[in-house]
Parts: C-alpha cells; sequence; structure tokens
C-alpha cells in the first residue's frame, strides 16, 4: 500500500507520456505478466488524490473508500465508494477529491495486448472500438445501474485476493479481467461499433495519416494545409472530422501534443527550459510557459520539481 500524507500540492503516483500523451514513468509489468496493481490511501488536506498523467495501458480503477472525481480528457467522473471506471490507453487523466477527507483506491493497469493473448488470434475485433473511439470507450462503473454488477463483483475480487504466488495470481487475474473485458464489450464496447458502423472511415487512412505525422513532426511549424495534405482532406473537411474524431480542433490537439512532450522532456533530461520549449515546436517561451501551465497545471520549473521529488511507488509484485 502507499499512504500519500502531508505532501504539499500535486501528489502523483504515476507520470510521464508515450506518443500523445503523459507516459507514466513507471513499469507497470510484473516478472511474468503485463500488469501492475496499485492500491493508493491518500490522507491529507489536499484535493488531488491522482496525478495528470497517462500510460499505453488500460486501467480498471476501483474505489473502495470516500469520494473522487476522475477527470478524462478533462470530462469528469465522479465516484462513490464501491465503483469504478475503465479508462482506455493513452488517455491522459487525473483524480481529485473533497478537501479534508481521505480516499483509498485500487487501480490495475494492464496490456490490453497481453490479456487478449488468452484468447484466439481472430479475436481482435474486440479492440475495435478501443482503435477507434479511444475517448468514447471510458466508462464508469457506477453502482446504479444492474448491468454493472457482474463488473464490479470481478474487480472486488481483483482488488483483494492478492495473496496467491505471482503465476497463480497473474492467471487468476487475467480471468477476472477478462470476465471484466466481456462484461465491457457486451455493455459499452460493442454498442459504440453499432453508433459508428454507418461512419467507418472516420479513424481510417485519412486522419490516422495526419495524427501519425503530427506526432513525427511535432516540433516543425506545421501549417493546416500541411496536417489536411496528409489526410488528404480539404481544410474545412479536414477540420470537421478531425475534431469529430479527436475531440480538438488541429491545432488544440498539436499545441498538446507539444506541451507533453515538453513534459517527458523536463521529466527525463537536465535540457534547460528555453531550449526544450524550442525542441518542442515554441518560438515564444511566454506562450509556452502559459500554455504550459494551462494544460499540465503548473508552470514547466514547478513541474520539474515536482516530478523529481516522487519517487513514491511501492511495488506489490
Amino acid at each position: 500500500m502507499i499512504i500519500l500524507n502531508n505532501l504539499k500540492n500535486l501528489l502523483h503516483y504515476i507520470a510521464m507520456r508515450e506518443q500523445n500523451t503523459l507516459l507514466e514513468n513507471i513499469d507497470h509489468h510484473t516478472g511474468v505478466g503485463h500488469f501492475k496493481l496499485h492500491h493508493i490511501r491518500v490522507e491529507e488536506v489536499n484535493e488531488s488524490a491522482l496525478y495528470l498523467h497517462c500510460h499505453p495501458e488500460a486501467e480498471l480503477f476501483y474505489l473502495t473508500e470516500g469520494e473522487m472525481t476522475i477527470l478524462v480528457e478533462e470530462k469528469p467522473y465522479h465516484l462513490r465508494a464501491g465503483e469504478g471506471i475503465f479508462i482506455p490507453p493513452n488517455l491522459v487523466h487525473c483524480g481529485k477529491k473533497k478537501p479534508l477527507d481521505s480516499c483509498e483506491f485500487y487501480a490495475v493497469v494492464f496490456s490490453v495486448q497481453w490479456l487478449l493473448g488468452y484468447l484466439r488470434p481472430e479475436s481482435g475485433y474486440y479492440t475495435q472500438a478501443l482503435e477507434n473511439w479511444r475517448l468514447e470507450c471510458t466508462y464508469l462503473i457506477d453502482a446504479d445501474r444492474e448491468e454493472n454488477a457482474t463488473l464490479l463483483e470481478a474487480l472486488s475480487r481483483i482488488c483483494h485476493d492478492t495473496d496467491a504466488p505471482i503465476e497463480t495470481y497473474e492467471l487468476g487475474l487475467a480471468g477476472e479481467l477478462l470476465i471484466c473485458f466481456q462484461e465491457l464489450y457486451n455493455h459499452h464496447l460493442m454498442r459504440l461499433g453499432h453508433r459508428h458502423r454507418k461512419a467507418p472511415d472516420l479513424l481510417q487512412a485519412g486522419i490516422q495519416k495526419s495524427l501519425d505525422e503530427m506526432n513525427e513532426h511535432y516540433m516543425e511549424a506545421l501549417t493546416l494545409c500541411d496536417m489536411a495534405a496528409w489526410a488528404n482532406y480539404s481544410e474545412s473537411h479536414f477540420c470537421h472530422r478531425f475534431k469529430a474524431l479527436t475531440g480538438y480542433a488541429p491545432f488544440e490537439y498539436l499545441n498538446r501534443l507539444r506541451i507533453i512532450k515538453a513534459a517527458e522532456l523536463l521529466c527525463n533530461s537536465e535540457e534547460k527550459i528555453t531550449q526544450i520549449a524550442g525542441s518542442c515546436g515554441f518560438n515564444n517561451i511566454s506562450y509556452f510557459n502559459r500554455s504550459f501551465r494551462k494544460i499540465m497545471g503548473a508552470n514547466p520549473m514547478e513541474y520539474r520539481k515536482e516530478k523529481k521529488t516522487l519517487d513514491i511507488i511501492e511495488k506489490i509484485y
């Protein structure tokens, strides 16, 4: 268990980013499997319970005490004790609680590819929604809906049945996660697929090509013409499709991508802040500082300092 007590400001048990998001600086693999179970208790005045971060793995979050609001790509989800949330890979998220209240939660972070490796090779359709409509795949597992009962029971078992040897626990965890994934698929992911079937091209070659190129060339002086050309769309059509898919206008997305890349460099290098700003596509340091604070909640210097002082992860396995 991790106890976060009397730490000022934002406490993070996870950080960093990968590709288009804040990549955690934590290995979520055990010696035998691509998963990690975190058990966190927060007892302090601050309202922050989970620092802004993301990771390339999926996450099932289960609150056992108190109340929290989980923000996934800035959208709030309110949780009470005994409820949870499914967070797809690579989505930026954080958690807040009421000041003066404590809370306790478990987070099982796992590779979807590892989990589905237990199924037959042609079962890739289970991940279609995660690949195509990732943001919409976030799912609040609230106790008010009867259809969530099986999912919540499996989550409770995952979080409390941890006494087995790691090799045995991995197999049991995989079984419980498959139950969870089946419930998620039946009650949420499959419905997304049906809803989007009329427009299956939204994430196909055009927009995905542009996303890939933006990730490769984010440090360059990109124009709307460049991004639309990668997608082979007119500029107006590109803006419409891009916003429908990602939830962001093209330059808003690019700016977030640059800030996230800068956050990674702040934590993983000793480069000066001005050098990092320039290498991430910002020519104006004042604009960089304002943009960084708006997205990350702290200026670059504060962010780097906080990240370097936090090594508070205790491995359960």
